[in-house]
């Protein structure tokens, strides 16, 4: 903050609320998301209100990362009822044994999907379960929440996150004002110019 280095490496967490005002240059070495992580990310470039640039690398193989994290993000109600079920049928075994049990369990040992941790965090924030990730402890504490469960719901969320994704790829190929592309996205007013997809 005192502006001792002038290179930062960082995650997207440096876009949640670092106020560095004399930030002249972001550069984004993948696709972030999303246009909202993204503008909420080159939003830390120029809080002096002096120029500054923002520079996106894009390679259509980073789609795949996104896409799976999509994938993660979004189980099915099929998913996310069978996690419940081995949690009501299993519980002394998630005590005893941990997150890793229950992920061998679910996945099969695929150590390559993380729907896992997307299914608990919801049933915490519904009120379905308690969790406790250090140390590990699930308290199932009402029913499967309706919304959970709820197929055409999830299809929706689903494809939302999709065309977030696809919006921003949109923007990487745009050859107009991408200033404009970004305004007109969130219905914001940019002077004179007129945006037309």
């Amino acid at each position: 903050m005192r502006g001792r280095n002038t290179l930062v490496l960082a995650t997207n967490a440096f876009g949640m609320g670092i106020d560095k005002e004399d930030i002249r240059f972001v550069t984004h070495a993948d696709i972030p998301g999303s246009i909202e992580s993204y503008y909420q990310e080159i939003g830390r470039a120029g809080r002096d209100g002096k120029d500054s640039l923002c520079t996106l690398l894009y390679d259509e193989h980073d789609l795949l990362t996104h896409m799976n994290f999509i994938k993660w993000s979004n189980p099915d109600a099929e998913y996310f009822q069978r996690v419940y079920h081995i949690l009501e049928e299993n519980m002394e075994k998630v005590a005893a044994f941990g997150l890793d049990w229950l992920k061998e369990n679910i996945h099969f040992r695929s150590g390559h999907d993380f729907r896992l941790e997307t299914a608990l965090n919801m049933f915490d924030r519904y009120g379905v379960i308690e969790l406790n990730i250090e140390p590990f402890k699930i308290e199932i504490i009402s029913e499967i929440h309706p919304q959970l469960i709820d197929q055409n719901y999830l299809d929706t969320k689903l494809k939302r996150d999709q065309q977030k994704l696809y919006t921003l790829v949109q923007y990487t190929k745009y050859e107009g004002d991408r200033k404009a592309f970004i305004h007109e996205y969130f219905g914001l007013p940019y002077g004179d110019n007129i945006f037309n997809p």
